[in-house]
């Protein structure tokens, strides 16, 4: 009976983690639309296509290394402890990688490598956002290696886990990835954009202007598809425990801390609707700059979505999305970064100020279900803040983009950015359709009598146009 109990949770947990994975397939469809949406119309083709291979990349970079590397640093730096207890079974060559039964009889392999392999592909993607229209591929697909299989894994590993050592000896708490995914992919993309510079349609003098949306409905409808996608990530976080002395299932997050599942959605609820409330104030009733401040209000919160009270989630949505987008006009009027969705301000800012707020709102609270954890406290949650978007983010954003930008790799010619960069698709294109037609015509006079040709070759043309 009791190994019936287990096999109808597994199942359970198998369904539930499916289902939430399946619709953190929202997160694709958003950042391609905004892809599409933020750049433009002579851009769009390749900002697409990078988005597609980021996509692909990162899902094999992350089997292949990311996962073993989070599992490698869960002890920190050395001097607090070894490994993770996963260590072994992270390996792209391990038995528990693949589909099948565990020596110990349970089920493999475990969906968190794929939920990792989300994280990690959402940190590249945003940092390809930011920079649209100015950044080769080549460029583009060795930073996101760097910012998703290296950096936030690392950052993963030393915050995003029971056994992780800030967690454990510090009194961090980040119950949604704030840390590891949204601060770290902002200040990646913040330490890029130092280097790369404005693109020169946004230069003004020596500040730099906000360019106008190409298409507005494809950028809302993209930041519609982003919030149900986040909200379907964080829900794949979460999975069903059997609870202490009973035989009931219950919902608990990374930190093995209960965190009941609609208690969650109602916080996140709340922060998207109090976050939209506010973008539509400050953005003049503009669609995708309402649903800039539902985005940032959702990422304040994640810190502390399994344990806020819902007026807490509401009041600091509120303040964190006024105070993002402020910053993103900010850092753009005066320090001239050129931040072409917005990351840096609604998903690295917002989510170290969430994690510094929920430092001091959940303060005493214990940081994990581990016993002798340390309890959440401001200093806990600032340093991991600090180490998201500074050590993680734009530390290794900035060298990386500097070493690049020294070998000359890192930003497409000026003649391709004015020009567009869907320009040598199209001429590719009209090169083959020139080629086809002179194959049509030899066709024509090697078969058709010499007094037709003329007639024949007319209509052939006029068919090609």
């Amino acid at each position: 009976m009791v190994q019936s109990g287990v096999y109808i949770g597994a199942t359970i947990g198998d369904v539930f983690a499916w289902t939430t994975s399946f619709l953190s397939l929202l997160l694709v469809l958003g950042v391609a639309a905004i892809a599409a949406a933020g750049v433009r119309p002579k851009h769009h083709a390749s900002a697409l296509n990078q988005q597609l291979c980021l996509l692909a990349l990162m899902i094999v970079s992350t089997f292949l290394v990311g996962w073993w590397v989070r599992q490698l640093f869960v002890g920190g730096p050395g001097i607090t402890g070894g490994a993770g207890s996963g260590l072994s079974d992270a390996f792209p060559w391990s038995d528990r990688m693949g589909p099948g039964l565990g020596a110990d009889g349970a089920v493999s392999p475990t969906p968190g490598w794929l939920r990792h392999a989300t994280a990690c592909w959402l940190v590249a993607a945003l940092v390809g956002l930011a920079a649209a229209e100015r950044l080769r591929t080549s460029a583009l697909l060795l930073l996101a290696m760097l910012a998703g299989s290296l950096c936030s894994s690392i950052a993963a590993a030393w915050m995003w886990s029971a056994e992780s050592w800030l967690v454990r000896l510090v009194g961090f708490h980040d119950a949604f990835g704030a840390a590891s995914v949204h601060a770290v992919a902002g200040g990646f993309a913040l330490g890029v954009l130092q280097v790369l510079g404005p693109r020169t349609a946004a230069t003004a003098g020596p500040g730099v202007v906000r360019l106008a949306c190409a298409k507005p409905w494809l950028s809302t409808l993209g930041l519609l598809f982003l919030i149900g996608g986040l909200a379907a990530f964080a829900a794949a976080t979460l999975a069903p425990l059997a609870a202490p002395g009973s035989a009931a299932l219950v919902m608990a997050g990374v930190y093995g801390t209960p965190a009941p599942l609609f208690g969650v959605a109602g916080n996140l609820s709340l922060a998207v609707a109090s976050g939209i409330l506010v973008g539509h104030i400050l953005g003049d009733g503009e669609p995708a700059r309402t649903l800039a401040g539902g985005v940032a209000g959702l990422v304040a919160v994640f810190a502390g979505a399994d344990l806020y009270h819902p007026l807490q989630s509401f009041l600091l949505a509120a303040v964190v999305s006024w105070l993002s987008l402020r910053f993103g006009d900010r850092v753009r009027d005066r320090h001239g970064i050129d931040d072409a969705a917005g990351i840096v301000s609604i998903h690295g800012f917002a989510a170290a100020a969430g994690l510094l707020a929920a430092g001091f709102l959940l303060w005493t609270v214990p940081s994990s279900g581990t016993p002798g954890a340390a309890a959440v406290n401001p200093f806990g949650n600032t340093v991991g803040a600090a180490f998201g978007f500074i050590l993680f983010g734009q530390l290794p954003g900035y060298a990386a983009a500097r070493f690049l930008n020294y070998l000359g790799i890192l930003r497409i010619r000026s003649s391709i950015e004015l020009a567009g960069g869907d320009l040598m698709m199209e001429v590719r294109a009209a090169d083959l359709s020139e080629r086809s037609l002179d194959r049509e015509r030899a066709f024509i006079r090697e078969r058709t009598p010499q007094a037709e040709v003329g007639v024949v070759l007319q209509t052939n043309r006029r068919s090609v146009l």
